[in-house]
């Protein structure tokens, strides 16, 4: 479709119902002219979802955000926006005819202009009648819980003030789609745990489309309903964060999303045993363990380390349900909810235990001790020489 049909295709929808509008990647590439930064991406994103894109530096999420914001051309692949094609190698819809707001980690905030002044900007930009500002500009700030803080500069602000400025500045135009680049990455710890939540309250009051861009596995897994794991230009996954948390398709996957012990062995699939039918086994120091699914060749045993439990040896539990390695204690890492433990095998290869306050094993450096975890917790994968790297 031209660019102009689809343009006015968009400018109609903005007569509907503001609700949260679809995103179609298909077959999506960036390529310049010595690197690919998207390579055939292609990805559905639900009216009104919060979608995170996941990756470590290079991968190509903010390259894919930008896409979608107009901000990069696509080499070749479509992508559409409630089904009317607005970004190809041909042509497109302009960023600022694709209903959307973006929110950047720099706040981009005129210090010139007052709080009020820079909410209401998109507004007079779009000729929006003044009393109508004045209400929309109100809303907003309720929205993110600023209100009497309009007479305000941007100097007289703090960092996480500014931020949420900058969130209503981008929906105070009630745009069918919010994308967010790395918005919370400039601010302290808890400060960012605190305005995770304040945008995951603002998504459920809206409506609206989420697209947010991070590398942080945390604040991925607490805002999104679906988060697309990047790695090399390309989704390794794409999930629920309890679906990539617990049962990860790759090894990067598993590596990149939360803490993990991996265990590096040959893998045989078994038909049955204590790991159940079409389960497999793997060599690791001596020991054969066991794990659901099936895979031979070279494994990756990954069990996350609060599914792990250290016990004095002759103590461990036993039976079919259970793998058992032997191990030595080198850290013990007080976290005050938690504790970690960090272990090393026979082989040399490192373990990571944590354990909650309450339940702590009597354990100290230089302990030898048994590392303990239940088959059903076992993911079994292909083994991939080159995911230390990408992950870092």
């Amino acid at each position: 479709m031209p660019a102009s049909g689809a343009a006015a295709d968009l400018a109609g929808a903005r007569a509907l119902a503001r609700t949260g509008g679809e995103i179609t990647l298909e077959h999506l590439t960036k390529r310049y002219a010595d690197a690919t930064a998207i390579d055939d991406v292609s990805l559905d994103i639900r009216p009104g979802e919060f979608m995170t894109l996941l990756g470590p530096s290079g991968s190509g999420k903010t390259t894919t955000l930008n896409a979608i914001a107009g901000f990069v051309t696509p080499t070749s692949g479509r992508l559409l926006m409630d089904g009317t094609e607005v970004g190809s190698a041909v042509g497109g819809v302009p960023p600022h005819r694709r209903d959307i707001g973006m929110v950047f980690q720099h706040y981009a905030l005129f210090p010139h202009m007052t709080v009020e002044q820079n909410i209401a900007f998109p507004l007079r930009q779009r000729k929006v009648a003044r009393d109508r500002r004045a209400e929309l500009v109100t809303a907003a700030l309720d929205t993110v819980r600023l209100s009497g803080f309009g007479r305000r500069y941007p100097h007289e602000l703090s960092g996480g003030q500014q931020q949420r400025v900058a969130v209503a500045r981008s929906i105070v135009y009630r745009p069918r789609v919010l994308l967010m680049d790395e918005p919370l990455g400039a601010l302290d710890k808890k400060l960012r745990d605190w305005l995770q939540l304040e945008i995951k309250r603002i998504h459920a009051e809206l409506g609206t489309t989420f697209v947010y861009v991070t590398h942080d596995q945390d604040e991925a897994l607490v805002l999104s309903d679906r988060v697309a794991v990047f790695n090399g230009g390309r989704i390794e996954q794409v999930g629920t964060p309890d679906e990539l948390y617990e049962r990860p398709s790759t090894l990067f996957v598993a590596r990149f999303v939360g803490d993990s012990t991996v265990l590096r062995g040959p893998a045989t699939a078994a038909g049955s045993g204590g790991s159940g039918p079409g389960g497999s086994t793997l060599g690791k120091c001596g020991r054969t363990l066991r794990a659901p699914g099936a895979l031979s060749g070279a494994g990756a045993l990954v069990v996350r380390p609060e599914r792990l439990s250290v016990h004095a040896r002759g103590a461990e539990p036993d039976g079919a349900d259970w793998n058992t390695l032997p191990a030595v204690v080198e850290r013990a890492i007080y976290l005050g909810s938690s504790r970690k433990l960090e272990l090393r095998l026979p082989d040399g290869e490192p373990a990571l235990v944590r354990e909650l306050a309450g339940r702590l094993a009597d354990v100290r450096p230089g302990d030898q001790v048994t590392l303990a975890w239940r088959v059903a917790d076992s993911v079994l994968l292909p083994d991939d020489p080159d995911v230390e790297a990408a992950v870092t």
